[in-house]
């Protein structure tokens, strides 16, 4: 069962890069956007239950839900958390997920993890003020699944969602279907478990123990091209969840003439496509989802194309350097900012602290 989807450059964290603000960094954060206001209901504690099924002409199963959404990152997101319990399951489903507005496209927009070791960014359409639509594809042993998420607001409060799914070149058939509440006070049962996995953690997740821990880094970023680096520092808190399938990493950045970031970031391994995934978002609004590989032993590239300060178009690359032990040391960050030569635009040192 898959949760419906309303659910930097890599980090300023285990893996800090350049993800820069739209609006002037230096004068104060941005401020969060007037269109999240449509997700105002969604906030507070939730019960659902509803069924579900693997595949068209088999069984539907039932399940029982319970989630907690919240403004986080200064109101530029909102945050779910969702354990989903499923009979006969070997252990509950569970998300974290961010839904937020993006003010240069235009649109909703959200990241999530699972702890069947997925990491995914979707869009989201507002149908009219009560119905939200979102849909994507994906491959599940070997087969094309063709998915779309419908959500409705109902005027008793409560929330009805239906998830379809077409495997391959078969006919779309309901794969979820459920209703939300909304519950008076915290529930009893801890919602996210960080031990409950529903898959496997991989060699490759592995190779990363080394950068679980809480770190101190220091270094300089470039804001335009032609100007001074700009000294910037802070701590990263990196930890494993899901059994080892997703590495999760907040990031506090010191202050910088009054203004802090403040950062959610999230690794995990996509198989099929042999390589790293990087979800992320923080408190200036913005949303990343990246891909990384292994440039030498100690080496992990990532590159990415995605706007620069006030909004030019620019490409990077860059490379976390580890130690023989997996231990990270440092983070450099090169880029092509507009038609200016490429340049190093950030680097930084990580000690434990």
């Amino acid at each position: 069962m898959k949760r419906p989807a309303i659910v930097l450059c890599t980090a300023l964290a285990v893996f800090t890069s350049p993800v820069l603000a739209q609006e002037d960094m230096p004068m104060g954060l941005p401020q969060p956007a007037k269109e999240l206001e449509k997700f105002s209901r969604l906030i507070g504690y939730w019960q659902g239950e509803g069924t579900s099924t693997q595949g068209p002409n088999k069984p539907m199963g039932k399940w029982t839900s319970t989630s907690h959404i919240r403004k986080v990152l200064g109101g530029h997101f909102l945050r779910e958390d969702v354990r989903i319990d499923g009979e006969g399951w070997p252990a509950p489903l569970q998300f974290i997920q961010f839904f937020g507005y993006d003010k240069k496209k235009q649109r909703y927009t959200s990241v999530a993890v699972s702890n069947m070791g997925t990491a995914e960014r979707s869009e989201i359409i507002f149908q009219d003020d009560n119905t939200m639509v979102s849909a994507g594809v994906k491959f599940f042993q070997g087969k094309l699944v063709t998915e779309r998420w419908v959500t409705k607001f109902g005027d008793d409060g409560k929330i009805s969602f239906v998830g379809h799914e077409a495997i391959g070149d078969g006919d779309f058939f309901v794969h979820v279907k459920g209703t939300s509440t909304r519950i008076d006070g915290k529930p009893k049962a801890k919602i996210v478990d960080a031990s409950a996995t529903m898959s496997e953690p991989t060699t490759e997740m592995g190779k990363l123990k080394g950068l679980i821990g809480t770190l101190r880094f220091k270094g300089e970023m470039l804001m335009m091209p032609g100007t001074p680096m700009m000294p910037i520092s802070g701590e990263s808190i990196t930890e494993s969840l899901f059994g080892g399938t997703v590495l999760q990493t907040v990031i506090n950045g010191d202050p910088t003439e009054g203004v802090s970031y403040h950062g959610w970031h999230a690794l995990v391994w996509n198989p099929r496509d042999k390589n790293y995934v990087s979800v992320g978002v923080n408190n200036m609004g913005e949303n990343a989802f990246e891909t990384g590989v292994w440039a030498s032993n100690t080496e992990l590239l990532f590159t990415a194309a995605s706007p620069w300060y006030g909004g030019i178009p620019a490409v990077y690359s860059g490379v976390m350097k580890c130690a023989a032990d997996g231990t990270l040391k440092s983070y450099t960050s090169h880029a092509i900012i507009g038609t200016h030569k490429p340049a190093k635009v950030f680097h930084i040192d990580y000690s434990k602290k």
